[in-house]
């Protein structure tokens, strides 16, 4: 069961931060290549929009590519311990579960992914804030 919980956070982890690097990339590119009027850049151009914007788009990232990992590995930990775990692990249990339920298994990934999206987005933003207050200060 860890080694299951340890391969979600795993698989949302670098999604995460692999997607937030390529947005705050995209969005330092934007910021140098502003022209005024250009529409596709202007908010870029604005402080902070790149950090939380970063964060947010890594975050549902991160939730759609996790998510059936993350039902499969809840639903083994709310199963109980005296339940045994496949020997292949989480693979094989995301397929039992995905043959079994198929895309109903996506029923909460909308609200979740709004969840984290609106949350991380606001923790990138103080984020940036927090973190040009301490180059200030240094």
């Amino acid at each position: 069961r860890f080694h299951a919980a340890g391969v979600r956070n795993a698989i949302f982890d670098s999604t995460f931060f692999g997607v937030k690097h390529i947005v705050e990339e995209w969005a330092q590119s934007a910021k140098h290549d502003y022209k005024p009027g250009d529409r596709a850049t202007y908010m870029c151009n604005l402080d902070s929009f790149g950090s939380g914007l970063a964060y947010g788009v890594a975050a549902i990232s991160a939730v759609c590519v996790d998510y059936v990992v993350d039902v499969s590995v809840k639903r083994t930990y709310a199963s109980g311990p005296e339940r045994s775990i496949p020997s292949l692990g989480v693979l094989q249990h995301v397929v039992r579960l995905l043959s079994k339920d198929g895309f109903r298994i996506f029923r909460g990934l909308s609200a979740k992914s709004v969840e984290f999206g609106v949350s991380y987005v606001i923790t990138g933003f103080m984020a940036s804030y927090i973190s040009r207050g301490i180059a200030i200060l240094t």
